[in-house]
């Protein structure tokens, strides 16, 4: 169990870093990109997958930690730092970069699909270990 812990707070540090560098870095990098999708509300569409699993991977840390009421501190958390970012871009100048009160809503709607689906898999949790001991 303790390499768990040590685990998830890897990869939570390593995806925070990689939410901060992708959020912080000239926008013209992602213009360039040949694979990058060109589709009207591509960019929302990258915040709400990003944030999701930004989500995820910070219940599931806070989970594997020990942490009480998870799924309400890591909510407010990431869409704190969904925030942060979005102000980081608004004060950031000659990079191209510009923070948005859509991206914050694209944020925060990817944040609130991955804490429907943690209530799901806790609530399946639940429900699997109550019905094994109930035979």
């Amino acid at each position: 169990m303790k390499s768990l812990k040590k685990y998830t707070k890897v990869i939570f540090a390593l995806y925070t870093i990689t939410v901060v560098v992708l959020s912080i870095l000239p926008s013209f990098i992602f213009r360039n990109m040949p694979y990058f999708p060109t589709f009207s509300y591509a960019d929302k569409v990258a915040h709400v997958l990003m944030y999701f699993f930004y989500m995820l991977i910070t219940g599931i840390m806070m989970y594997a930690n020990g942490k009480k009421r998870v799924i309400p501190f890591a909510i407010l958390y990431t869409i704190f730092v969904g925030v942060l970012m979005e102000f980081c871009q608004m004060t950031i100048s000659g990079v191209g970069r510009t923070g948005s009160m859509e991206d914050i809503i694209a944020n925060t709607i990817g944040t609130i699909a991955g804490a429907i689906l943690i209530k799901m898999i806790v609530n399946h949790k639940k429900r699997v270990l109550s019905t094994d001991f109930a035979d």
